[in-house]
């Protein structure tokens, strides 16, 4: 038997505003969701509202409530994976993730690319296809961890108040990434200087703010390339990169292959 078996996925997935999961017993598989959109969640501490970027992992058989708040526009949105296998609760409490509650990360694609791979694992099975789905999900419980352990360092007064800005900056990042960005103007958000503003990022996030313009960039790229036709020179263009050749020589840097290998893939 498999330690890690994915059972379903759903990428950006619309629901009616009208809609709650209300599922007393819970469901057999684990659940892992990211929001694009605001939310309301039973968690461990009763009802709680999310906001975009923000994750929920769910155990099995675990009483699950979630849905869209009253004074939202329109249905909540997300990105969802069942899985489930000997190995999930084992790197579950090896990495000390928690479950059942909101895990704010200023992501919205936090977990869209790893699922683009899983889902073309899962459709092209080529060989070691499984260990790949298994490192997948591993990789996103160990990042989750990570974001779920830095709040606890900012949870008063300014530095409370400080994180919550730049967990929206970085979420405004995320839905414009397309857009020409400089960190004078990220900066100017949050009413710092750049240098500044660089320094908090990178203490919030672990890592600088253009080079996660860029990893967003590239996500965005590599989900174009997987589910499109459209040419790479205009998958560069859409993404926000200055130019095709920029853009392939830093997708071959950070993903280990061009953009016409992954496309292949």
């Amino acid at each position: 038997m498999r330690d890690i078996v994915v059972t379903n996925i759903g990428l950006d997935t619309p629901h009616s505003r009208d809609l709650i999961y209300d599922r007393p017993k819970g469901i057999p598989e684990w659940l892992l969701m990211c929001f694009s959109t605001p939310f309301y969640a039973t968690t461990n501490g009763g009802v709680a509202e999310g906001s975009p970027g923000d994750v929920m992992l769910m155990p099995p058989n675990v009483p699950q409530r979630h849905g869209t708040p009253l004074n939202a526009k329109g249905g909540f949105r997300n990105d969802w994976m069942h899985f489930t296998g000997d190995a999930a609760a084992r790197l579950v409490s090896a990495y000390a993730v928690p479950v059942n509650t909101i895990i704010s990360t200023g992501r919205t694609d936090f977990i869209t690319g790893h699922l683009s791979v899983i889902q073309g694992e899962m459709h092209a099975k080529r060989p070691r296809w499984e260990d790949m789905i298994r490192l997948e999900v591993e990789h996103i419980l160990l990042r989750l961890s990570r974001h779920a352990a830095l709040p606890e360092r900012y949870r008063t007064g300014k530095q409370k108040e400080q994180y919550a800005r730049f967990i929206e900056i970085r979420a405004q990042l995320q839905k414009h990434a397309a857009d020409e960005w400089s960190v004078s103007a990220m900066a100017e958000q949050a009413h710092m200087s750049a240098n500044r503003f660089t320094s908090v990022y990178r203490a919030f996030f672990g890592t600088s703010p253009m080079d996660d313009l860029i990893t967003m960039r590239l996500e965005n790229a590599k989900a174009m390339l997987a589910h499109s036709d459209v040419p790479i020179g205009r998958v560069a263009e859409l993404t926000g990169f200055q130019s095709p050749y920029y853009f392939s020589r830093i997708f071959k840097k950070r993903c280990g292959m061009s953009p016409e290998a992954y496309r292949s893939q």
